[in-house]
């Protein structure tokens, strides 16, 4: 499952990073992201960060280092 999700949620995040503005007309501005980051872009900053937190997101998932089960059977190593 991750290794078919998680370069979906890298390139998913990648598209959100280079077309803001387009993403932002699809979805209107965002009341809070035109708030407190409006010396940053506002909206199209919002949409950025969330872009390069899916890209790290799903780089971690990917590599392993973050996991993800519904399964309760399943049990992580301990340190």
């Amino acid at each position: 499952m991750r290794f078919i999700a998680a370069p979906l949620m890298i390139i998913a995040g990648f598209l959100l990073m280079k077309y803001p503005v387009q993403t932002t007309n699809m979805t209107g501005q965002i009341g809070f992201a035109e708030k407190y980051l409006a010396g940053f872009g506002g909206t199209y900053a919002w949409w950025r960060i969330v872009g390069v937190s899916l890209c790290v997101l799903g780089l971690l998932w990917f590599t392993g280092v973050v996991h993800y089960s519904n399964n309760p059977r399943i049990q992580l190593p301990q340190q």
